[in-house]
């Protein structure tokens, strides 16, 4: 399986369209599966998406060769890595390429929790990709979270 974690420290600075055009590419050939895991729901308000995979329902469309999890509960404060662990693992061990779209917050409860359930069943590399604006601030942030995202 192929993981790629696309981060940036500024909203709206492209990362989920980067996600969603990588996605479509992709799953032309490929099994993909994109997780968005930002607070701002980008993705999974676009497709209609309304739970999150701690709920239990309303996470996820599947479009044939390419899924849209979501990872992103309003209540990230509550999130809890042993409800999700065995539909998390269901889910990726269906997968060829993993596609997270981070959110801001690479601190939030739910981006280490969903490290910490993929590292728990698979060895993967994490390849990065940086969307940033051409502020020096907002570079060198980005820069920062790639470092430990990867």
């Amino acid at each position: 399986m192929i993981r790629i974690a696309v981060i940036g420290a500024k909203g709206g600075v492209g990362k989920s369209t980067v996600v969603n055009g990588i996605a479509k590419v992709l799953s032309a050939r490929h099994r993909v599966t994109i997780l968005d895991i930002s607070s701002s729901r980008t993705l999974c308000n676009i497709h209609g998406i309304r739970g999150s995979l701690e709920d239990g329902h309303d996470y996820m469309i599947d479009q044939g060769n390419l899924k849209i999890v979501s990872m992103s509960s309003q209540l990230s404060s509550s999130f809890n890595l042993s409800k999700i662990k065995d539909k998390y693992d269901e889910i990726i061990s269906e997968t060829d390429y993993l596609i997270i779209d981070y959110g801001v917050h690479i601190y939030d409860k739910i981006v280490s929790g969903e490290m910490l359930a993929f590292y728990g069943v698979k060895s993967d590399p994490t390849h990065v990709i940086a969307v940033s604006s051409p502020q020096e601030f907002v570079i060198m942030s980005t820069e920062k979270n790639d470092r430990i995202i990867y």
